[in-house]
């Protein structure tokens, strides 16, 4: 059976999918993906490797597929929106308000079909290194990385640091600079939903020349 997407609105999302031009000039991208070794015999670390691989992703309790009711309850109740909402600091429960010790400044969410398909985090840039260290003890080494050299507005040269893991059509990815230079991102998302989001997101702007 085909899926039925639910189409988000443009103004409820907007902050969270500003593209990293809002920076300024993307000059270069450096990437680094990580070196392939021989095979070996399995090792404890190993094995504990391939232990976090197989785990589903989840960030603070909350993972892909979680109901809207049970994903309400843990966030206070306050995403009553079953298509998808967004949270600021001062809405969420106390153990949101924090992410990798460092503020949380706002949560985005979109559901399908009644079922969490996309979380994204935006948090405060100067936590980008606790954070990016924290998912690394949680969910391995991971699947890419890349290095964007960028200029803001102001003329300042600056390294844009994004990492992603990938696992059973999940993803997850962090960005140390997203919208602004202040601004960090935390995106857990369903691989299938992103792509028909990129692709409407595409079509939107499309028809707005």
């Amino acid at each position: 059976m085909k899926r039925q997407y639910i189409k988000l609105t443009a103004s409820l999302f907007a902050a969270a999918l500003l593209p990293l031009a809002a920076l300024g000039q993307t000059t270069g991208t450096q990437s680094r993906k990580p070196a392939e070794k021989n095979p070996a015999k399995p090792t404890a670390k190993t094995q504990q490797s391939q232990s976090i691989s197989a785990e589903p992703f989840e960030i603070k309790g909350l993972t892909l597929g979680m109901s809207h009711d049970e994903f309400n309850q843990k966030l206070g109740g306050k995403c009553r929106s079953e298509g998808g909402c967004m949270l600021d600091q001062s809405e969420v429960p106390a153990d949101y308000k924090y992410i990798a010790g460092f503020g949380a400044k706002s949560y985005y969410m979109s559901f399908l079909e009644g079922h969490l398909v996309r979380l994204q985090v935006i948090s405060y840039a100067d936590g980008f290194s606790s954070l990016a260290v924290g998912l690394r003890e949680k969910f391995g080494r991971p699947t890419d990385e890349s290095i964007e050299d960028v200029t803001t507005r102001g003329g300042a040269n600056l390294q844009n640091s994004v990492m992603t893991w990938k696992r059973q059509g999940q993803s997850v990815s962090v960005q140390r600079f997203f919208g602004s230079i202040d601004s960090s991102s935390l995106l857990l998302v369903d691989d299938e939903f992103s792509l028909k989001e990129a692709e409407d997101l595409r079509q939107q702007r499309r028809k707005s020349l």
